[in-house]
């Protein structure tokens, strides 16, 4: 009986010491793959983003500024009859084509005014042909006083007259419109091929080119003329004909001033202007720009 007892005791004990043991910890359960982009998505979103500020667009007086279309004028010995001429080229270092160009100057010594122009094309990054007029007759740059530069930009179809006052230092822009007469040229420059043979240079060293073009339209050309811009010296020349020449014709040679080179490469065309008649004895002015590639045309009256 007391052994039956003791082993009654020994098993209450038992059974009471093991109801006290702490449950067993279930393993921790691994985030998956979607768990994970959630959890960043929303750590993302709690994190706030500041506002990009836009690059402010420096707002410029004009389109182009006369910093950007510099020029420089020289001006040049006397010449025979006593007259001193500028001679002045500009730079275009902006964005867009510049078609004209014009500094109106005083001249000091002699109060009166004096225009150095040029309607020639200038390309980005190009100098223009040397242009100019009459200068002091001190020949002293200080007798010069610039009152006004005004130039004309093309950008596209768009095109814009710039004037800069000296004095002011004030911008005038306006729009300006080239005129489109909407005429189609009857004659294109493609029906018109022209050969220049540089000549040798002649006694003095100078060196001419001999020109003639070809008439291949079916209209008549009363006069055909090239401005060239001689390369080596960055001067202009003019080939012209004045002659009738009928379809299918050659004209007669025709001639002007050559590089002193004496290279075909040193020659470049800026205009090719023409008259073509027709039949009918319709008249047409036709000019053809051949840095933008674009004509234009003039109906011509008796």
């Amino acid at each position: 009986m007391k052994k039956l007892l003791l082993i009654l005791g020994l098993s209450l004990i038992l059974t009471a010491c093991g109801g006290n043991e702490a449950p067993a910890k279930e393993p921790k359960k691994e985030e998956t793959e979607t768990e994970k982009v959630e959890k960043k998505a929303e750590v993302k979103k709690e994190v706030k983003e500041e506002p990009k500020e836009e690059p402010k667009e420096e707002k410029k007086e004009a389109p182009v500024l006369v910093e950007e279309v510099p020029f420089d004028i020289t001006l040049l010995e006397p010449d025979s009859a006593g007259n001193v001429y500028a001679e002045v080229t500009f730079t275009n270092n902006s964005n867009h084509i510049v078609t004209s160009y014009d500094i109106t100057v005083l001249k000091k010594d002699n109060n009166e005014k004096s225009y150095y122009n040029t309607f020639d094309t200038v390309r980005p990054n190009e100098t223009s042909a040397k242009f100019g007029s009459f200068g002091p007759s001190t020949g002293l740059v200080d007798d010069l006083e610039y009152l006004t530069l005004t130039y004309i930009i093309k950008r596209g179809d768009d095109s814009k007259q710039v004037v800069y006052d000296f004095k002011t230092k004030k911008y005038q822009v306006s729009d300006w419109y080239e005129m489109d007469t909407g005429i189609e040229p009857i004659v294109k420059v493609e029906e018109l091929p022209y050969t220049i043979t540089l000549e040798e240079p002649d006694s003095a060293g100078n060196v001419y080119g001999k020109g003639t073009f070809t008439n291949n339209s079916q209209h008549t050309i009363t006069n055909f003329s090239i401005v060239m811009l001689l390369k080596d010296k960055n001067e202009k020349t003019y080939y012209s004909n004045y002659d009738t020449v009928l379809p299918g014709e050659t004209s007669p040679n025709f001639s002007a001033f050559g590089p002193n080179t004496g290279l075909d490469t040193d020659l470049e065309p800026l205009e090719i202007e023409y008259t073509a008649e027709t039949k009918e004895g319709k008249r047409y002015s036709i000019t053809y720009n051949v840095k933008t590639e674009k004509y234009e045309v003039l109906e011509l009256t008796n």
